[in-house]
């Protein structure tokens, strides 16, 4: 018994420290997924990569990019789960009903940030309300800086 629970400690240790000692590291941009490469390429036409870096978290690679803009691109998994900017996003990074939504309800602005998590999205406007949405883009609530 005892021999047990010193096994699922040591685990439950080096879990941890795997996780807490995970290193970002800087990246080329040749060093990037290609579907990356191409989502950025398709969304971003002629801006230029500033900062790549990735790291391992959990078992998962997650790649932070900037653009020449300022963009912040955030990957999990080569799939993207983060961008912010203080210029608008493309139209085409926003999911249809969220983006209808917005355009719909806040016609005078236009959106900074998108946010994916695991059963939300979230977007700021660049009047910076904050607006929340379900997996499926349903409107949930909204947020007043």
């Amino acid at each position: 018994m005892i021999k047990s629970f010193k096994k699922i400690a040591l685990g439950a240790a080096l879990l941890v420290s795997a996780t807490y000692f995970s290193q970002e590291i800087s990246i080329t941009k040749e060093q990037l997924p290609q579907s990356i490469t191409q989502y950025i390429h398709t969304n971003f036409p002629g801006k230029s990569l500033s900062k790549i870096s990735k790291e391992k978290k959990m078992g998962k690679m997650e790649y932070e990019i900037y653009l020449d803009n300022g963009t912040k691109l955030e990957f999990n998994n080569s799939v993207i789960n983060e961008i912010e900017s203080t210029e608008k996003l493309p139209d085409a990074v926003i999911p249809k009903n969220i983006l209808a939504y917005t355009k719909k309800n806040y016609p005078q602005n236009f959106i900074t940030e998108w946010k994916l998590s695991y059963n939300k999205h979230k977007i700021e406007l660049n009047s910076g309300v904050e607006l929340e949405f379900n997996k499926k883009g349903q409107f949930m609530r909204i947020e007043h800086k």
